[in-house]
């Protein structure tokens, strides 16, 4: 969700431990992200087991958390050690908080900018290009958010 490398999660999750470790669970680093991609799968898992995110979009899941990260706060992130990152959380957290229904709409928007790239294969939804292509979508949709 916050690295950009959906692709890599798509098909080796436990590589993103392993190849990021000296990234990721740092003492320095806040919480609060860590919280806000926990909430954002698990009410993501939740939309598609209540089809308010159409199940055919689950293999794209790691890109649509990603997605959700930049439509909901930006593409400018702060570092996990900054006091900013909770700032920067707040609005994916304030719009999946109600959950349900209410939670599937920024998932939704997420599922319109994969729709407007085209589903592509599993190859395909692996490699880099594909999370790039799918990255300048999100930024042109949301290209005031973004700051573009």
């Amino acid at each position: 969700m916050f690295l950009d490398i959906p692709h890599i999660a798509y098909m080796y999750p436990t590589h993103v431990l392993q190849d990021r470790a000296a990234q990721l669970f740092r003492p320095d680093h806040k919480e609060h992200p860590y919280y806000t991609a926990a909430l954002a799968l698990y009410r993501l898992e939740l939309a598609f087991g209540n089809n308010y995110v159409p199940r055919k979009y689950q293999s794209y899941k790691w890109h649509l958390l990603m997605l959700l990260r930049y439509q909901m706060a930006g593409g400018s992130m702060p570092g996990f050690d900054s006091g900013k990152i909770e700032t920067y959380c707040k609005p994916i957290d304030k719009a999946l908080e109600k959950g349900g229904k209410a939670s599937a709409p920024p998932f939704i928007n997420a599922v319109e900018v994969i729709e407007k790239v085209g589903e592509v294969s599993r190859d395909r939804r692996k490699g880099q290009r594909y999370t790039e292509e799918i990255l300048r979508e999100v930024k042109s949709k949301f290209k005031k958010k973004l700051g573009g």
